[in-house]
């Protein structure tokens, strides 16, 4: 997927909660991907907001927003959240399937089995009408019921968003039964004629002029100094007393802030019913 703009509706979240809707726009090429909230659909992804930008590109993981960079490695806030604005990214584009481990898959007619991200086994069935996906079951395990099914909708002509649905409700089994969690809503599609060259994902296409990079290994931040520009270990009270730092501070708040963010409505969608599976195991 060389580009796409998405409505995503949050429906477990209230209507008063600032994450209720959002908008999206990325591009998807195997495990290289980018992903980046915008306040609305008509601002690209040069727009350059803070801490919107979530990219992986090989062993590459980045964000990007105002005019830098910070680059994750190992274990931390940066890194988990990159991690699940992919989950979120192959939930837009895999017809709500985020939770799926890339490469699993198989099908045999309409039926498919594979793997969830948590290594459980994962089983459904596709129903079509009019020859086009019109509903999706996903079960867990042996369960009888299933955790998640997702009803699509078609524009007109229906191949108008490239073959994907206009629109997708994902249901999630919950104490009520299954209710709506989640919708998609696309508004451009534009499908990549070959595999995206990772020169796609490079932060000078994506960004304009990065003035300052800053890194984030496992739990230690590191900080462009202002005058050498190398990369200096921080912690919290080095960033109040120095004053040497781009952006150190605020930027490792809004991260840490734009993570708990992210976590609670993706996750909601992505790990909710997962996570009572791997309590109580059968």
């Amino acid at each position: 997927m060389e580009k796409f703009v998405a409505k995503r509706t949050n429906l477990v979240l209230p209507e008063s909660d600032s994450r209720f809707f959002q908008y999206y726009e990325g591009a998807l090429s195997g495990s290289n991907f980018y992903l980046h909230f915008l306040p609305d659909p008509s601002r690209s992804a040069d727009s350059n907001h803070l801490g919107t930008i979530s990219v992986r590109v090989g062993s590459s993981t980045y964000e990007l927003g105002g005019h830098g960079i910070v680059y994750g490695e190992g274990t931390n806030a940066l890194v988990d959240n990159v991690r699940v604005q992919f989950s979120l990214a192959r939930q837009i584009l895999c017809m709500g399937a985020g939770e799926i481990e890339p490469g699993t898959l198989e099908w045999k007619g309409d039926e498919f089995t594979a793997k969830n991200v948590y290594g459980k086994n994962v089983h459904g069935s596709l129903q079509v009408s009019n020859n086009l996906p019109a509903r999706t079951e996903f079960f867990l395990g042996d369960e009888q019921a299933p955790y998640k099914t997702i009803e699509y909708t078609y524009g007109s002509p229906a191949d108008s968003f490239g073959g994907y649905p206009a629109r997708f409700l994902i249901n999630l089994l919950s104490t009520k039964g299954l209710v709506p969690a989640a919708a998609i809503e696309f508004k451009s599609v534009l499908l990549a004629k070959q595999q995206l060259d990772p020169g796609f994902f490079s932060p000078s296409r994506l960004t304009g002029s990065i003035t300052y990079t800053n890194a984030y290994s496992n739990a230690v931040f590191y900080a462009s100094a202002s005058k050498s520009k190398n990369l200096i270990r921080t912690d919290m009270s080095s960033l109040d007393k120095s004053g040497g730092f781009i952006n150190s501070k605020p930027r490792l708040m809004i991260y840490i802030g734009f993570l708990v963010a992210t976590l609670v409505p993706v996750g909601i969608l992505l790990i909710w019913r997962l996570q009572n599976q791997n309590q109580n195991p059968k």
